[in-house]
């Protein structure tokens, strides 16, 4: 049976979760590592792509970190899955780079 692979991503204890888009045969995965078994066939291809979600979200909690006052699971969330618009001004760059 294939069951959906969920990110989930935990900001001070509260978390957000979202659909990663694939999925692999429950006897593929680890649970206890939350990978897939080298021994599965799309093992690499899941590795590979769990790695870069994995990147996307760190990018997206830097980005917001930058722009926002307060960062929560679920803007992060937003941010990755495209539903919050995150407009950042030059100027405001300028000022955070600027300061001591």
């Amino acid at each position: 049976m294939e069951l959906p692979i969920w990110a989930r991503i935990t900001i001070d204890g509260r978390r957000s979760e979202c659909s990663t888009g694939k999925s692999i045969l429950s006897s593929c995965w680890n649970n206890e590592t939350q990978r897939a078994i080298r021994k599965c066939p799309d093992q690499e291809e899941v590795h590979e792509y769990l790695t870069m979600i994995y990147g996307a979200i760190k990018e997206h909690f830097n980005a917001l970190l930058v722009t926002t006052s307060f960062v929560s699971a679920d803007l992060v969330k937003q941010s990755l899955i495209g539903k919050r618009e995150n407009k950042t001004f030059l100027g405001s760059l300028y000022r955070i780079q600027s300061t001591p």
